[in-house]
């Protein structure tokens, strides 16, 4: 893995006094880092220094975030935009392509730094793991980064394509999955692997238990940095996760997954009590593939299991 001290970190916001402590804060974790109050020197700041990570407030004078996404997209970049934001239109923001994650203002700081080293610890997997098994990459002026896998399966990216996708799914790993009506098989080496990501010790007995009886292997993570580190090593079939995670909620879990090519094709299933309408358009912003509300029927999570592992990532369903 990449030292910390190499990683580069370009912050953008109007406010010099936000640039500052951010700086400050970074930098004395050891990242090294580049500051513009515009949007328009910040795309320069961009360009001559390449960082590793960009932390972008949208409202700013002259060229504003949204624009300064829109041109980094235009020229096919790939470092991973940390956007600054209020409560308000986080929806809006988060459906915006090229962003890997959103932090709220106020800003906290250890929820901050959890968040960078996170992103890192997923792009330089991802790198390294496309390295070993043969990608090929190369990088522009903005970090552009093209990749051909060697033996990866292509994943569908656009979501507003697979809503509309008429074609019968390609066969998957959800087909070995016992069906419900005949619970008890034991979980071999050839069946799908659930990681689930809950903090309440109670439902994740309950979980386990539950999916092991219905022939998953399952193992479990009980916050979200620990969540991340997990589906990056095993790259589980399907993903449960919970919303109300300690250091990092399931909103940042789902997003950091789904803007990784390396991580984007693990299927996530929301399971949270949370049943607010906005709490779901979040989620589907953030891209997740289904959402399920507790309590749940057995049934109808097995279905939103198999469902999701069928047709792949970012077929995205609302489940009351």
């Amino acid at each position: 893995m990449a030292d910390k001290l190499k990683k580069k970190i370009a912050i953008l916001d109007d406010e010099p006094y936000v640039c500052d402590f951010l700086s400050k804060l970074l930098t004395s974790s050891g990242y090294e880092t580049f500051t513009a109050t515009d949007g328009q020197h910040g795309l320069n700041l961009i360009n001559r220094e390449h960082p590793d990570l960009i932390i972008l407030d949208l409202i700013m004078p002259g060229l504003s975030g949204y624009a300064l996404l829109d041109i980094l997209n235009a020229k096919g970049s790939r470092i991973p935009v940390l956007v600054m934001s209020s409560m308000s239109n986080i929806s809006d923001n988060l459906a915006h392509q090229g962003i890997a994650g959103l932090l709220i203002k106020p800003i906290d700081e250890e929820r901050l730094l959890i968040h960078v080293d996170c992103i890192f610890k997923l792009e330089d997997a991802a790198k390294y793991e496309g390295t070993v098994a043969g990608t090929k990459t190369s990088e522009d002026e903005t970090g552009t980064e093209e990749s051909e896998p060697s033996s990866e399966k292509t994943k569908p990216e656009g979501k507003a394509a697979d809503l509309d996708a008429t074609e019968e799914a390609e066969p998957s790993p959800a087909e070995a999955l016992p069906d419900t009506e005949t619970p008890g098989t034991t979980a071999g080496a050839e069946a799908p692997l659930v990681l689930i990501v809950e903090d309440e010790p109670d439902m994740q007995m309950i979980l386990s238990r539950l999916l092991e009886h219905h022939g998953f292997r399952v193992e479990v993570a009980g916050d979200g940095p620990l969540g991340l580190e997990m589906a990056q090593k095993l790259s589980p079939d399907v993903m449960i996760l919970d919303l109300m995670l300690p250091k990092m909620d399931g909103f940042q879990v789902c997003r950091l997954l789904k803007f990784n090519d390396k991580y984007r094709h693990i299927p996530i299933v929301i399971l949270t009590a949370r049943s607010l309408r906005t709490d779901r358009e979040l989620a589907e912003a953030s891209g997740a593939d289904a959402y399920l509300v507790k309590p749940f029927e057995v049934e109808t999570l097995m279905k939103t299991l198999r469902d999701a592992m069928a047709h792949g990532a970012n077929r995205f369903s609302l489940l009351p």
